[in-house]
């Protein structure tokens, strides 16, 4: 019996040691760490237009021009290879606190509605899985993070040298209101081959889901696809049908905005770095001529 009792002791202050290290490592990551993720959980960040959505908003939209051209202050929260089915989460915590937002643009690309199988960047994100929107969309992407609601100590072995780095190195942020541009270099021609867009039934029906509560808070959606230069679009073998699915989401308040075949852009490398994203001299380019029609849309009286 007072075996027992010293292994439940020792278990318990195993649990509690366990608890304590990894809560430490979450608020030591919460205080140090400068990026914006971490700035929209703390609920530090609230613009008129915020931007959403992977590389193509990242690097894309370039703030200050959107800013400049609509009148109204804007953040890009763009992520790198990142799907809607994870930044939904980012986008429901936003929207569950923002006075100011008049606009969400999301950037859609057209890998936009399909289901990634890991997880992009979890450094950004393991120190709020406590957070039931963060845990809500992550688990969908890997179930077995549903362990860290159950298991003390689970989150240690999540944390990675990204994540650390972040708490222990001071970093500078390259960022401009979360915009990253990319100077022009040689064009990079990926050798690449007939392919689709992915796309998933239910992310779809998620996505459809968020953006009529985002449009039902009176906060205007515009889903956003970018140009694409022309030398890569052809490729894309189901570009119509995934154009298709963003249309048929359109309702009150809630826009699809086409420019992926702008033809003032696609037919010329000059704008791009890549076949599917611009260069900072396409970005600010672009980011004024959306601009002045973004402005036109927040604008819009009903």
């Amino acid at each position: 019996m007072k075996q027992i009792k010293i292994i439940s002791v020792f278990v318990l202050i195993l649990i509690g040691v366990l608890y304590g290290l990894q809560q430490g490592l979450r608020s030591l990551y919460m205080s140090r760490s400068n990026d914006k993720v971490t700035a929209l959980e703390k609920h530090q960040l609230d613009y008129n237009i915020m931007i959403f959505g992977s590389s193509v908003a990242y690097h894309d939209l370039n703030p200050d021009i959107l800013n400049q051209t609509t009148g109204y202050s804007t953040f890009n929260m763009g992520l790198d290879g990142t799907f809607i089915i994870q930044y939904k989460a980012l986008i429901k915590e936003y929207i569950s606190y923002t006075k100011q937002t008049k606009c969400i643009v999301i950037g859609c690309d057209f890998d936009n509605l399909g289901r990634n199988g890991l997880i992009t960047r979890p450094d950004f994100y393991h120190a709020y899985l406590s957070n039931k929107y963060v845990m809500e969309a992550l688990s969908e992407i890997e179930p077995s993070l549903l362990k860290s609601k159950y298991i003390p100590g689970y989150d240690l072995t999540l944390y990675n040298r990204r994540f650390y780095s972040s708490i222990f190195l001071h970093s500078v942020n390259p960022e401009i209101k979360g915009f990253l541009p990319v100077a022009p270099t040689p064009f990079v021609s990926l050798n690449i081959k007939a392919f689709k867009g992915l796309y998933d039934s239910a992310v779809y029906k998620s996505v459809r889901d968020l953006v009529q509560e985002i449009a039902h808070k009176g906060i205007k959606v515009v889903l956003l696809m970018t140009p694409i230069n022309k030398d890569g679009y052809k490729f894309l073998q189901n570009a119509e049908e995934i154009k298709d699915k963003y249309r048929a989401l359109v309702g009150e308040n809630i826009y699809f905005v086409d420019h992926s075949t702008d033809t003032e852009f696609v037919n010329t490398k000059t704008y791009f770095y890549n076949f599917s994203h611009l260069n900072t001299t396409g970005a600010d380019l672009f980011s004024k001529e959306f601009g002045a029609e973004l402005a036109g849309i927040i604008n819009e009286k009903k």
